[in-house]
C-alpha cells in the first residue's frame, strides 16, 4: 500500500509541474505576446541563416571555380525591380544587388543569393532561398550576403538584441560586410546627410543627384564618389586610334558601362579605363572612368573634392569618334575631343 501511495504522489507531482509549465508559457504569451512573436521570428532567423551558411559552404567545397557574386558587394533578400536596389532606401555606401519578387527564392543562381546550388554535385539542404520573416528595410530586417562570403541577419526581440551589440549576427568565412550594413539593426542608426567634398564611400563626395538626374530618388542621397587623388598624371586612352569601342554614353550614369565596353575590347591593355577598372581602394572595387558629364561634375566641384592638377586635361570614358575622346581642361573647364593616343590625367569615380 505504501508503495502505491508513493507512486501516486510522484505522478501527482509530475502532473502539477506540467500544468505549471503550461501556465507559465501562457502567462508569458498573454502578458507580452508581441515580444513572444519577436523571439519566435528571431529563432527562425538564426535557423535559416545557419542552413544557408551550410549550403554555401558545401557549394564552395565542391565547386571552387563557381560563381559566388562580386566580392565586397551586398546582395539583399529584399525584392526590387531595380537591380541596384536604388528604390529601397538602403544605407548609403555599398554597391547593392537585388532581384525581382518572382526570382527572390530561386536556388539556381537567379535568386537573391547569386549561387547556383544545383552545380555543387552534392545534395543541397535548400529547396528555396530563405528570406527574413518580415523582410523589410525598417530596422534592417532583411538578410544580406557578401561574397566571399558573409551572411547577416538582424534581430528584434530583447532575448537576442541583448546578446549582440549591433542587433545583428554574421556568419561565414570572411568579415567583409560593410560596417553600415552591420549597424543597420541599431535603433540609433541614421543615414548621414552628405555634402560635396565629404570623405565617404572610399573617396570624396563629388556630386549628389538632384531631381531630373538619372539615378535620383526622392528623399535619398545618391551620386558620385571621386578618389581623393589622381590615378595617373599621364596615360593614353588607347594606344592607337583604331575604331569605336561602343563607349558612347556621355550622360550621368553611363561611365561604368563605357568603362566595361572599353575593357571588353582592349582587354588587359594598360590604359585610362583599365586603371579605374582594376582599382581597389579603401575597401571598394567598383571604380570606373567617368563619362563626359560625370567628369564635368568633377570639374565644377574640383575645389571641394581637391587634388586636381588644374594645368592639365583629364580623360572621360566617352568616345567622340573612332579616333577621338572627350576630355576636359581643369583650369577653365574647356571640353574637347582629343586623339585616343594622347596622354591625360585620370581621376576614377564610383556611384553611391
Amino acid at each position: 500500500m505504501s508503495r502505491s501511495k508513493s507512486a501516486f504522489t510522484l505522478i501527482e507531482l509530475l502532473v502539477v509541474m506540467g500544468i505549471l509549465g503550461v501556465l507559465m508559457a501562457v502567462t508569458i504569451l498573454v502578458i507580452n505576446p508581441a515580444e513572444y512573436l519577436k523571439r519566435s521570428r528571431d529563432t527562425n532567423r538564426i535557423s535559416e541563416v545557419e542552413v544557408l551558411h551550410k549550403a554555401i559552404s558545401l557549394y564552395m567545397a565542391s565547386n571552387t571555380g563557381g560563381n559566388f557574386g562580386v566580392t565586397g558587394d551586398v546582395y539583399v533578400s529584399l525584392p526590387s525591380a531595380q537591380a541596384n536596389c536604388s528604390d529601397l532606401g538602403l544605407p548609403v555606401g555599398p554597391t547593392y544587388h537585388c532581384v525581382t519578387q518572382d526570382n527572390l527564392t530561386k536556388t539556381d543562381g537567379t535568386g537573391w543569393v547569386p549561387v547556383n546550388f544545383s552545380d555543387s554535385g552534392l545534395s543541397s539542404p535548400l529547396s528555396k532561398l530563405p528570406v527574413d520573416p518580415t523582410n523589410t528595410v525598417t530596422g534592417g530586417k532583411y538578410y544580406t550576403y557578401v561574397p566571399n562570403y558573409q551572411l547577416t541577419s538582424c534581430f528584434e526581440s530583447t532575448t537576442y538584441t541583448d546578446k549582440y551589440p549591433t542587433n545583428c549576427v554574421a556568419m561565414g568565412l570572411t568579415t567583409n560586410t560593410p560596417q553600415v550594413i552591420l549597424d543597420r539593426g541599431t535603433v540609433t542608426t541614421t543615414t548621414p546627410t552628405l555634402a560635396i567634398g565629404d570623405s565617404y564611400g572610399g573617396g570624396k563626395v563629388a556630386y549628389i543627384f538632384v531631381s531630373g538626374d538619372p539615378g535620383y530618388v526622392a528623399g535619398q542621397q545618391h551620386g558620385l564618389i571621386a578618389t581623393a587623388a589622381d590615378q595617373s598624371t599621364g596615360i593614353y586612352w588607347h594606344a592607337t586610334a583604331d575604331g569605336l569601342t561602343g563607349a558612347s554614353g556621355t550622360a550621368l550614369g553611363t561611365g561604368n558601362a563605357n568603362t566595361n565596353a572599353i575593357i571588353a575590347l582592349y582587354g588587359t591593355e594598360s590604359n585610362a579605363a583599365r586603371l579605374c577598372y582594376d582599382l581597389s581602394l579603401n575597401g571598394y572595387t567598383d571604380w570606373y572612368l567617368p563619362s563626359k558629364d560625370e567628369l564635368n561634375k568633377l570639374y565644377l566641384n574640383k575645389v571641394a573634392i581637391g587634388g586636381f592638377d588644374v594645368s592639365y586635361y583629364y580623360w572621360s570614358s566617352s568616345e567622340y569618334s573612332a579616333d577621338g575622346v572627350w576630355n576636359q581642361y581643369f583650369n577653365d573647364g574647356d571640353l574637347r575631343y582629343s586623339n585616343k593616343s594622347y596622354t591625360r590625367h585620370v581621376r576614377c569615380v564610383r556611384g553611391f
